[in-house]
């Protein structure tokens, strides 16, 4: 017998395996692709357009009112500041009124999409300093308090956003302090199958308080976008 009919059978167990290997491959692959092409057709993909809005503000008295929170939540939560305090309220003559322009780039429907204000620096009269873990632990640099739900919070591809409240730390600077704050907004939305998106964008923030009173924001570059990369 030779020795090529001894080990025939092993060289054809061995092309069998590498065949079922391939085609497992293959197989995975394309069940990987299909999963992304569905992921695609769903995803949206939220950013503010670039450029600055400048709002008019009130400075009236707090009485523990912000917009979007309760006032059970917001007293327990500013139980420290007085009712009678001074707080940049929205004009209410000018409702709606629209802090930023969302669009959704993508493909799919964004759902209940939350904006959260972060700030990173912020720039007082008589001081600069950084928010540190500490600082951001106080109410109004919490993320609690600086989280806002879009309007619509639901918006279909091609559509537009806004936020509807400033931010706390610009509403609270019951003493007229803030001058400006350097920071990003976090977009955190879902899509249709459920999965969690978020995109991180650069704002510059300043408040004018010398004749009448505004706050002004801009948009700038992104820091980040969804991608389905990041899904397992």
């Amino acid at each position: 017998m030779s020795w090529i009919t001894e080990v025939a059978p092993v060289i054809t167990s061995v092309g069998s395996l590498a065949g079922v290997g391939a085609a497992l491959y293959v197989s995975v692959k394309t069940r990987k692709e299909v999963r992304a092409d569905r992921l695609i057709r769903v995803l949206p993909v939220l950013a503010f357009e670039r450029g600055g809005y400048r709002i008019d503000v009130n400075r009236s008295e707090f009485n523990h009112r912000i917009g979007c929170f309760s006032p059970e939540s917001v007293k327990e939560v500013f139980a420290a500041t007085p009712g009678d305090a001074l707080v940049n309220r929205l004009i209410e003559a000018n409702f709606p009124v629209s802090v930023g322009s969302l669009i959704n780039h993508g493909q799919g429907t964004a759902f209940d999409i939350r904006i959260t204000w972060v700030a990173r620096t912020v720039h007082l009269k008589s001081e600069s300093f950084a928010i540190d873990a500490r600082k951001g632990e106080e109410p109004r640099y919490h993320t609690a308090t600086n989280t806002l739900p879009a309007v619509p919070s639901n918006l279909p591809p091609g559509s537009s956003a806004h936020i509807p409240q400033i931010p706390a730390f610009a509403y609270m600077d019951t003493e007229a302090q803030l001058k400006s704050a350097d920071g990003h907004v976090e977009i955190n939305y879902r899509d249709a199958f459920g999965n969690n998106w978020k995109t991180v964008q650069t704002v510059y923030i300043a408040m004018g308080y010398e004749e009448k009173p505004y706050f002004h924001c801009t948009f700038l570059d992104l820091e980040e976008l969804p991608s389905i990369k990041q899904l397992p």
